[in-house]
């Protein structure tokens, strides 16, 4: 048995064998144009700086969520304030 030929293209450039075609079984497999196919996520594709990038922006994202301390607060001594 012979290999399969197979041609690829759009609808327009396979047309162009018609004559070859004829009298021929032929399996078509129709394919959605590049820019419809959905796109793979992007933990998939990221390179590490796209990692950081979309990280340093997510961590930004909080800082405004977070209440501001005031220096004291890091100061060992209001830790044991009821101690001293």
């Amino acid at each position: 048995m012979a290999e399969p030929q197979v041609l690829e293209g759009t609808w327009e450039e396979i047309k162009l064998h018609e004559e070859e075609l004829k009298g021929r079984k032929v399996k078509v497999i129709i394919e959605e144009p590049s820019s419809s196919r959905q796109e793979r996520p992007f933990y998939e594709t990221a390179t590490p700086e796209e990692w950081e990038r979309a990280f340093l922006e997510w961590t930004e994202g909080h800082n405004t969520l977070t209440p501001l301390l005031p220096s004291e607060a890091f100061e060992r001594e209001s830790i044991y304030e009821d101690s001293f």
